[in-house]
């Protein structure tokens, strides 16, 4: 089998950000380890190890619950992260963290929710000497790539090609995106 992969890399500097007002009933929250079971229990985005894995490794997560249901969450990592078929994508700046697997309910997109979250979430990153976001964006995922090119601070610094045949896997990071990412 055959399989391959392109990924947008999408840098974010993280600029002052003007008061931004949530919609009332959608307020973007950091969410606890206790927050992350319990969403690993009920939803199928969340499996119980992997959440229990990235939380330990320091890894932070926001939500947006409506109605008792989780309709947003998006996670920020300062260490390697893992696109399809495992292969690790690594940080090469210390200023820097991924900005990864963030999801909108289809019910609740068009509400610019991805934003809400990114604007709640700079100033924790800010806080922790952050100054970059990086992004890996899926080539196919339309509505994430939309979402990036509408914050007028993100810039895309190159691409990751990754490929798998049979058990041989391969990537390659542009040049311009090598002083953002590196793989393992």
């Amino acid at each position: 089998m055959f399989r391959i992969y392109v990924w947008e890399i999408s840098v974010r500097e993280i600029l002052p950000q003007p008061d931004f007002k949530a919609d009332s009933d959608l307020i973007p929250r950091l969410m606890t380890n206790d927050d992350l079971l319990r969403h690993a229990r009920s939803s199928e985005h969340f499996d119980a190890d992997t959440v229990q894995e990235r939380f330990s490794m320091g890894d932070q997560c926001l939500d947006i619950i409506a109605r008792g249901k989780l309709v947003a969450y998006s996670w920020r990592a300062r260490t390697p992260v893992e696109t399809i078929d495992g292969l690790k994508l690594a940080l090469v700046r210390s200023d820097s963290v991924f900005g990864y697997k963030s999801w909108v309910d289809p019910e609740f997109r068009g509400r610019r929710l991805f934003r809400q979250m990114r604007l709640a979430f700079d100033p924790i990153s800010k806080q922790n000497g952050t100054i970059h976001v990086i992004a890996y964006i899926n080539l196919s995922n339309h509505s994430s790539r939309k979402s990036m090119r509408q914050d007028s601070s993100a810039r895309t610094k190159g691409w990751l090609v990754q490929g798998k045949v049979g058990n041989v896997q391969w990537s390659f990071v542009t040049p311009a995106a090598r002083q953002w990412v590196t793989t393992r």
